[in-house]
């Protein structure tokens, strides 16, 4: 048994639409990563905060 023919146009959309979603997987990581990254650089700004307040309070 031989698959239908599948008409170059169709591929063409079959591309199309794997690649769509690969994108907007991509784009879903890359927000991702930016709210980590945010998270990380928020952390930190919080631990120097509490670092300054604990040198201020042994004044």
């Amino acid at each position: 048994m031989s698959e239908p023919k599948t008409s170059l146009k169709q591929k063409m959309l079959n591309v199309l639409g794997v690649k769509k979603v690969y994108e907007e997987k991509n784009d879903a990581l890359k927000k991702k990563i930016k709210d980590v990254k945010f998270r990380i650089e928020k952390k930190k700004k919080d631990t120097k905060i509490a670092e300054t307040l604990d040198l201020i309070s042994k004044l």
